[in-house]
């Protein structure tokens, strides 16, 4: 294995001081799998155990909005997105979303917010970043059987409250 593959012996014992040892960051992944990611990681939507680093290799060679789903390096328990965004002249960017975690998917499923998933271009038009996912699937495509259903609300009905519906908005 390649040098920088290596884990140290304080990030791996269980008695490590720096930040979380492996046992922790692993077992923080168990749990956010089996709780809230399980269908989508056996039907492998979810990439899992990339680095930065393996993220951006695989992403720099593919259309832009082409995203995969990964674990978090620097939170523990958590799942991130990046997709890559290829400008008319320069290298690709890359753009990752803080990493979610039990708390943010207890409330809101994954593939939903990979369908509502909104970020704020020029002129604060939102749009949806996220349209392929890796290698080459289409969103929908991918997690459309997993999207939640939306609550259409009958106009003549007089209600007390209006509908809500949680998103995730990023701004460049």
């Amino acid at each position: 294995p390649p040098p920088d593959s290596a884990l140290p012996w304080t990030k791996f014992s269980k008695d490590g001081a720096a930040g979380f040892s492996f046992w922790a960051w692993l077992d923080g992944i168990l749990a956010l799998l089996h709780d809230h990611l399980k269908q989508l990681w056996k039907d492998g939507l979810i990439l899992g155990f990339v680095s930065r680093k393996q993220e951006r290799k695989l992403l720099k060679v593919k259309r832009s909005g082409t995203f995969l789903i990964r674990f978090s390096e620097s939170v523990l328990g958590g799942v991130t997105c990046t997709w890559v965004e290829h400008p008319e002249s320069g290298p690709p960017a890359f753009r990752a979303v803080v990493p979610y975690t039990a708390a943010e998917l207890a409330s809101l499923a994954l593939p939903d917010i990979i369908r509502d998933y909104q970020l704020l271009a020029e002129e604060n038009i939102p749009e949806n970043p996220l349209l392929f996912l890796y290698p080459d699937m289409a969103r929908d495509e991918a997690f459309g059987p997993y999207y939640s259903q939306r609550q259409e609300g009958i106009l003549s009905k007089k209600k007390e409250y209006l509908n809500q519906r949680l998103i995730r908005v990023s701004s460049r």
